[in-house]
């Protein structure tokens, strides 16, 4: 299973009682700092991870801009979410294997 259907399908729940979605506000802090740090920034121009994340937080504020902010995500928009999340970590650069100093790790 994609890591990105692996953190939706273990971590949220069929619904957001109050108390969840006021804990969630720092996380819109979070999300308009990445998009304006990185907005213009040439280091991730043109790269697809960076594409394929912004157009799955772009999604998102789609949806609940056309809906409501208490909507509940469709299965279709969180599918398209979902993908576009997996193509941003199957476009990450594979990570090199950190050896150990130690010989017996």
């Amino acid at each position: 299973m994609p890591f990105a259907m692996n953190i939706i399908s273990d971590t949220c729940p069929p619904f957001l009682p109050p108390q969840v979605r006021r804990a969630a506000d720092p996380a819109k802090s979070l999300v308009r700092e990445f998009l304006g740090r990185w907005k213009d920034n040439p280091a991730v121009a043109g790269e697809e991870s960076y594409v394929q994340l912004t157009s799955a937080i772009q999604q998102l504020g789609t949806f609940y801009q056309r809906n409501g902010q208490r909507a509940r995500l469709t299965s279709e928009a969180g599918q398209a979410v979902l993908d576009a999340l997996d193509a941003a970590e199957a476009a990450l650069p594979a990570q090199q294997e950190v050896k150990s100093l130690l010989p017996f790790l």
